[in-house]
């Protein structure tokens, strides 16, 4: 596939669907993408930036879903700094679940918001900082055996994290996570970083590993994606702009077209962003209701076949 008006808008259909299926499944969104673009392109890469732009239309799919939970963040937060009654007792709560106490204050909406606040503020910091300090190396890592490799290594993790799972005891899986519990499934979500872990992958892995009942590790998995995304979408979303303002680029045009990269127009990467939405919340409502009762072996297993096609497409193409 060359350059024109057709194969981008077909290109941008398909990578916003192919985004929209996987960002959800632990599959790796980024090994797909980077593949479909290679072999319909020849060889051709929409680059990480661009990457993370689409991801917001799954980011808005998650905000969608978890909607209930959202605005109750929301008053909360408000709650917390409009008072300093309401401030203290978010302290108290936060120090009682950091010491794993039981002496709650508040109601039962305020005490679990309280706590999932604080989970999610501790859980998302490590991939804030090896997503900053690494952001260079997983750029220059998006070869495809790279991406075939990390492939196999999350398919590792998620079948370790299963078998550790089933000899939990169940008393352990019903607990509350703690902040250590939250800053290692935080650790295993910075693995995404490096193209073909996957998010939900990692971060399933690391809830199953600690013991934790799978739908509650499912759904803190999502919850959890929420402040990564975002703020990654939205740092490459500012570059975007700028980038524009300098290089408007409205419609597809074909010295967008390099013979390495490709540069998708702002009207390719809105339909990219809005397919990925809406492919995206259909495929977690799915997710969400088959993880509740099925293991992730099943996605290891086709992650590890996945990985063994990329090599030989590698290796074919190298000529090997």
């Amino acid at each position: 596939m060359n350059f024109s008006i057709l194969n981008e808008l077909l290109l941008t259909l398909i990578v916003g669907a192919a985004q929209g299926i996987t960002e959800f499944l632990p599959i790796s969104s980024t090994a797909h993408i980077r593949l479909i673009t290679n072999i319909l392109t020849s060889g051709r890469d929409i680059g990480l930036s661009t990457s993370n732009i689409i991801q917001l239309g799954t980011l808005i799919a998650t905000l969608q879903f978890f909607k209930k939970d959202l605005s109750h963040f929301v008053v909360r937060i408000k709650e917390i700094f409009s008072k300093s009654e309401n401030f203290n007792v978010f302290s108290h709560n936060f120090n009682t679940w950091r010491t794993s106490g039981k002496n709650y204050k508040g109601s039962s909406r305020q005490i679990s918001t309280d706590i999932t606040l604080t989970q999610l503020f501790f859980g998302s910091l490590p991939i804030i900082l090896f997503g900053a300090l690494l952001k260079n190396f997983v750029s220059s890592s998006r070869d495809l055996t790279y991406i075939a490799s990390f492939l196999v290594t999350g398919s590792i993790l998620m079948w370790i994290g299963e078998l550790v799972y089933k000899n939990k005891p169940k008393e352990k899986k019903d607990s509350q996570f703690t902040i250590s519990e939250v800053v290692l499934i935080g650790l295993f979500q910075s693995l995404a970083i490096f193209p073909g872990i996957s998010r939900s992958g990692a971060t399933i892995s690391g809830s199953l590993m600690i013991g934790k009942d799978r739908a509650k590790a499912v759904r803190f998995s999502f919850l959890l994606s929420i402040p990564a995304i975002l703020l990654a979408g939205l740092v490459d979303l500012i570059g975007y702009i700028r980038f524009l303002i300098s290089n408007p680029n409205l419609l597809p045009t074909i010295s967008s077209w390099t013979d390495t990269t490709i540069s998708l127009s702002i009207t390719s990467i809105i339909v990219s962003v809005f397919i990925a939405y809406a492919v995206g919340f259909i495929s977690l409502k799915w997710l969400l209701k088959f993880l509740d009762t099925h293991s992730v072996k099943g996605f290891a297993i086709y992650r590890i076949i996945l990985a063994l096609a990329i090599f030989g497409y590698v290796i074919a193409q190298r000529g090997l």
